[in-house]
Order: C-alpha cells, then structure tokens, then sequence
C-alpha cells in the first residue's frame, strides 16, 4: 500500500530505496494529475520528477494565481517545469465562467505594458469569452481607480472602506440585474489583502445595515 499511515521511528531505522518507491508509485499510479501546480516548491516538483521523469504525468496551474507563498509555495518550481516540458504546454484560453466584457477588460488592463507580471516568465495570453451574450445590466464592466502608494496612507486610507461600503449599497438599492434579477448581496465579493483591510470594510457595510458573512483568509460574502 503506496499511502500507509507515516511511522516515524520504522523512517529512522529502516532503510529505504528511492528507485523501489518510485517504481512502486508510478506504477500503481500510471499516470498522475498534479492541479493547482503554480502552489508546489521545489522539493515537491523534484518528487514529481523522480517518480515520474518527463512522461505520464499533468501539471495543472496558473503562475498568476501563485498566491501561497507565505506556506512555501514557489511559483519559480513552475516556471522551471515551463521550460523543462519544452513545447508541451497547453493554454486553455477559453473563460466560461466571465461575461464578454470582463474577459475584454482583463485582457485590455494587462496588455497596456510589456512585460504585464512582476516576474519573467509569467505570460499574458488573452482569454476567449465563451458566453457573448451579456448576462448582467452593469456598465461599464470594469472599473478601474488608480491610486499612487503614498495616496494610501493617512485620511485616504481610512476612506477607502466606507467608500467601497457606499458603492456596494448604492448597487444593491439600483435597478442593476444579473440574469434578469436584480443584484443580491450573495453576488458581490470583496478581495482583501489583508484581515484587517477586510475587517475595516465589515464594519462599514455594518454601518450601512448590509448584510455580510466574513470569511477569513481564502473564504467572504455578502448574503
């Protein structure tokens, strides 16, 4: 059994042949399917190699969603996997989940420099929207506020949670549509880059008596 309970002490006194695991592994498992790729390190993609070499093996993810660092994640482990496969990357450029327009803006928001991400090797490619029909009554369907790093501290920091608070009662209270529904609060997410940051827009939908469920780290919605 590849996935026996762990025994620390049979580990330490045991010896043990890496190339019987490996042969075990991959041919137990003949081909394996590796998702959320991008948030792997290096040590985790050398295990990948080890037991499966350049064959019978996926590797699913998006470097632009590398989002764990802070547990060890190493988007650099898939940008190595990137040129180790060579020519055998598959880009799935289609988006089902987006409107048309959203699709557009993204891919109009990250075109305008060169290269678009912090890091080389992160590409661009422009998505496909799958569904052209507009599905929501909202216009335009990217708004975009930019601000300058010093702007984001003092009084003009602390305005930005109201501000974000006011914009979401106003398109709860509008005429806006989604599916031919008006807009619910369950529609509505709030990104924060920190608790805090989310904590501070909590209490300011509070204010306004809009309903809310905070959810910490990777879970927030508005019900």
């Amino acid at each position: 059994v590849v996935y026996a309970p762990f025994d620390p002490a049979r580990a330490e006194s045991a010896p043990f042949d890496r190339d019987e695991i490996a042969e075990k592994v991959s041919t137990t498992y003949r081909l394996a399917l590796v998702d959320e790729f991008q948030d792997t390190d290096s040590v985790q993609y050398g295990i990948f190699r080890a037991i499966y070499g350049e064959s019978s093996v996926i590797y699913v993810g998006d470097p632009k969603q590398a989002i764990y660092a802070f547990r060890g994640a190493d988007v650099f482990s898939y940008i190595g996997a990137v040129k180790d496969v060579g020519d055998r990357v598959y880009t799935l450029t289609t988006n089902r989940r987006s409107d048309a327009g959203v699709v557009r803006a993204v891919n109009t928001l990250f075109s305008l420099q060169s290269p678009p991400f912090m890091l080389d090797g992160i590409d661009m490619d422009e998505a496909i929207p799958f569904h052209e029909e507009r599905r929501t009554s909202l216009d335009p369907s990217m708004e975009v506020v930019f601000l300058e790093g010093d702007q984001l501290k003092g009084g003009l920091a602390a305005a930005v949670s109201p501000i974000v608070a006011n914009e979401i009662a106003l398109l709860l209270e509008s005429d806006a549509q989604v599916e031919d529904r008006p807009v619910e609060p369950g529609d509505i997410a709030v990104l924060c880059r920190s608790n805090n940051q989310a904590l501070a827009v909590t209490d300011a939908l509070r204010v306004l008596t809009v309903s809310y469920t905070h959810l910490r780290a990777h879970e927030t919605s508005l019900h």
